[in-house]
């Protein structure tokens, strides 16, 4: 099943390639060589693990829950969907929208240090800080948009600059774009102040400005993508992982003059792509310090590689080795409970 599911997956973004290359390349790129496959032992682990995932990151979990359960039939795995604001809450017992209280929560922006703070405050103990997987936060605009690409400066102005200012942009003619788009006004789908995508968003893209207000805010990258899809004048932006044929994602360039970078797997693996994100998972220890059974398995397993490959099927980018081996470093109690860097060691 998993292997028919991957093969569709892999199928469909290929076809996304010979759609929108080379404007949209999608590169189909496998898990690092050398990651080790999934290893379940016996196979009897028994008892439950209760996740908290923020809207980027539920189906990703979904299909690692399925997965796993198929490795261990005796363990219980419940996703609840959960606002990225709620992380905090999501943690403590008889809190809804996670009832029992989770124990590892899907986020798609780090936490802050006082939301660690106050984590540690109400169970006594800091969460760990896990990377799953890469993303890009991508710019999407309608399929017959025939727009080549934005500076990072240009995504600024038009997500953070009111039209009616100085340096706001209310028009399609205002990036040159003509043909059918010529005197039209643009509208924006964007994200809400509850979203993890609308933090990293606004830390990465608009350097902490707050974003444009419009009556076009989506629930997520999902609907933004689809609202994009049929609206010829609409111009949003979201996790690349959500992307439909219907859209275009548009390549990045750092400043003026500099060379467009699309958003693939490759470019997002190596930084080349202005926008890149690591999604987390957050899990705190038990009293002792030790993660619990279940857990520590189930994350086990999505550091393997049979966990990254379905990163790669949800259209997301698997972790570089490097990731990987900070990541389990820290699971066993090694490493610093803090969000780990991109940046490759010097």
């Amino acid at each position: 099943m998993w292997c028919m599911r991957l093969t569709a997956g892999l199928a469909a973004m290929t076809v996304g390639v010979m759609l929108w290359a080379p404007v949209q390349a999608q590169v189909i790129r496998e898990v690092e060589p050398g990651l080790a496959p999934y290893n379940n032992g016996s196979g009897r682990l028994t008892g439950d693990v209760m996740i908290g995932a923020s809207e980027t990151l539920r189906k990703l979990v979904d299909l690692w829950s399925e997965e796993f359960r198929a490795h261990h039939r005796g363990v219980e795995v419940r996703n609840d969907l959960i606002k990225d604001v709620q992380a905090v809450k999501a943690f403590a017992r008889g809190v809804k929208p996670v009832v029992e209280g989770a124990d590892i929560v899907a986020l798609s922006y780090p936490l802050t240090e006082q939301e660690r703070l106050d984590i540690k405050a109400g169970l006594g103990r800091e969460p760990i800080a896990i990377p799953v997987a890469l993303d890009g936060l991508v710019i999407y605009v309608n399929h017959k948009n025939p727009l080549k690409g934005l500076t990072l400066d240009q995504v600024a102005k038009i997500f953070s600059v009111p039209p009616d200012q100085p340096g706001g942009v209310a028009t399609w003619d205002q990036l040159d774009v003509g043909g059918h788009l010529r005197g039209r006004e643009m509208n924006f789908y964007v994200r809400g102040d509850e979203s993890g995508t609308y933090a990293a968003f606004k830390e990465m893209a608009l350097k902490g400005r707050e974003q444009v207000r419009t009556p076009y805010v989506q629930s997520g990258s999902r609907s933004v993508a689809l609202e994009v899809g049929s609206d010829e004048f609409g111009i949003g932006y979201g996790a690349m992982g959500f992307a439909t044929k219907k859209v275009r994602v548009l390549p990045l360039a750092k400043g003026e003059g500099q060379p467009f970078v699309p958003a693939t797997n490759q470019t997002v693996a190596a930084g080349d792509y202005p926008l890149v994100r690591q999604l987390y998972v957050y899990v705190v220890p038990d009293a002792n310090g030790t993660v619990k059974p279940t857990v520590k398995e189930f994350l086990a397993y999505v550091l393997s590689r049979d966990g990254q490959r379905v990163v790669l099927e949800d259209g997301f980018v698997p972790l570089p080795a490097r990731l990987i081996e900070q990541a389990r470093y820290k699971l066993d109690g090694f490493g610093s409970v803090a969000a780990v860097s991109l940046a490759a060691p010097k």
